[in-house]
């Protein structure tokens, strides 16, 4: 068998959006875990735990959490009337605020974890695994440098990054559990990166596979054509926006709530509610039911059983918004007369790039280039919803070499 050079430097890229936190690092790794967190110190589980189960164990001091799918049945689940506790939580989860809280700390952790041993059963990197008696592992990584950098949404990522700095840099020892065992798992990164989601979904699409600039890349800043441009980077809880200048200045940078998905499925609920009786109805629930392309079941006036199509009122409200989105920019950004590129990424992105390209031809704006962040790394196809993680794997990348 050939001898691998083991690949000692290891860089963690952690995109935690409102929807799900996207991790990408060394040989292509990619995976994405829902961002729903629920607190089962106190709790019960029984049975084989089966596949997306994830638990983390002491991120936060004599605390035990379900992390990902499994804490997305948890909160999806009405069936319960004593539920309602953790919908109150995880609604608090899905504000801003929340990159400043415990359950950020928990959810960035355990995806370090995964994705530290999950490259720890690959032989082409230093990490690796040492078994207990108990059946459960060490993860060893004393001969790996280790960088961590973590994407924020543009209007918070000044503000919290003291927070999550202050608990990123330092030694972390925590216990993750999946399908096929426990992990104890002790961390310090060498270093850690903080930067905004907007940004660096824009440095991926304008750089190669090493971060630098490239005629090659999804766009070519060298190109007078492609410059200035506007980034639009949709997310399920906001959409962040700026204006690339033709000399690469950054302006104009701003996040909101007003076009996220959040608020699609929020107008959904509100009105599935009032016409079904489901006063249970959460943007959760309706966006779980929308995914996995299920109707939604009611008792009607008559007393009969019934259901209603989720798939169809949550696509109408797309449309809806993604007009009022359309009308901004064009009377944001001087009718568009000057932009030359627009970029949309983002999963609520990807929902309106079809929408921003009839509304650009309907108004015969023909200069303007819709480019949606959709390309090839590390021999993969990248999708609008990993375009943040990827570009801030390439910025760190990138760094690194200097």
């Amino acid at each position: 068998m050939a001898t691998q050079t083991k690949d000692s430097k290891i860089f963690l890229s952690i995109d935690p959006g409102f929807d799900s936190i996207k991790v990408v690092s060394n040989g292509g790794l990619m995976f994405k875990v829902p961002r729903d967190v629920v607190d089962i110190t106190d709790s019960n589980f029984y049975g084989e735990r089966g596949a997306g189960y994830l638990k983390a164990v002491g991120c936060v001091e004599g605390k035990e959490y379900l992390v990902g799918e499994w804490a997305t049945r948890q909160l999806s689940d009405t069936t319960l009337s004593d539920n309602s506790g953790d919908i109150e939580r995880q609604a608090s989860f899905e504000s801003l605020a929340s990159f400043e809280s415990p359950e950020m700390k928990v959810a960035i952790l355990t995806c370090i974890g995964k994705a530290l041993v999950t490259l720890a059963r690959d032989e082409k990197n230093v990490l690796a695994l040492k078994e207990r008696e108990d059946g459960s592992f060490d993860l060893l990584t004393t001969q790996a440098s280790i960088g961590v950098g973590v994407a924020l949404p543009h209007s918070v990522t000044t503000s919290s990054q003291p927070f999550i700095k202050e608990w990123l840099d330092r030694e972390n020892t925590f216990v993750i559990e999946d399908e096929s065992g426990a992990y104890h798992i002790t961390i310090k990164p060498d270093f850690s990166v903080i930067n905004s989601q907007v940004i660096l979904a824009m440095v991926g699409a304008i750089t190669d596979e090493e971060g630098n600039t490239s005629p090659d890349a999804l766009i070519n800043v060298q190109d007078r054509n492609s410059l200035p441009a506007i980034v639009i980077d949709g997310g399920y809880r906001t959409l962040g926006r700026f204006l690339l200048t033709s000399a690469m200045g950054v302006q104009d940078g701003e996040s909101n709530q007003t076009y996220a998905m959040r608020n699609i499925h929020q107008r959904v609920a509100d009105k599935l509610r009032k016409d079904c009786g489901r006063d249970d109805i959460t943007p959760k629930k309706i966006k779980y039911l929308y995914e996995n392309n299920e109707s939604l079941h009611y008792i009607d006036k008559k007393g009969l059983g019934a259901e209603e199509n989720v798939v169809n009122a949550v696509n109408d409200e797309v449309m809806n918004v993604c007009k009022d989105l359309i009308d901004e920019l064009y009377h944001k950004y001087n009718n568009l007369l000057e932009i030359k590129t627009l970029l949309v990424t983002g999963g609520t992105g990807a929902a309106y790039y079809e929408y921003l390209k009839k509304a650009l031809s309907e108004r015969r704006l023909t200069w303007v280039n819709v480019v949606l962040t959709k390309y090839e790394f590390s021999g993969k196809a990248i999708s609008p919803e990993y375009a943040i993680a990827v570009g801030l794997y390439k910025a760190m990348l990138h760094t690194s070499n200097k």
